[in-house]
């Protein structure tokens, strides 16, 4: 039962993050924000296949153990990433009347 209510608030946790994050991209650049969300859809997909394909590779070339390392050094990887963009300035547009 304790694991079912962990995975729930996992899934909770972790889908969450996509709203603010298309917000964030809408705000940063109005009017390119339909391909920023195809791009953003695709690199989060693309994200996983990564994280699941280095996962497997650390189990089966290591160990079990190894495995939340190397999620650990994906996720401070993101982490930095993360930050650089927030520091960017945002993009500001010109109005055309």
């Amino acid at each position: 039962m304790l694991f079912t209510i962990a995975v729930v608030i996992w899934g909770m946790l972790s889908w969450s993050i996509a709203p603010a994050q298309q917000g964030y991209l809408i705000k940063t650049a109005p009017s390119t924000s339909d391909i920023q969300q195809s791009v953003n859809t695709s690199a989060l997909q693309f994200g996983i296949a990564i994280g699941s394909g280095v996962g497997g590779l650390v189990v089966n070339g290591i160990s079990v153990q190894a495995a939340p390392i190397a999620g650990s050094i994906l996720v401070i990887i993101a982490l930095g990433f993360a930050i650089f963009s927030f520091k960017r300035p945002p993009i500001e547009e010109e109005q055309t009347i």
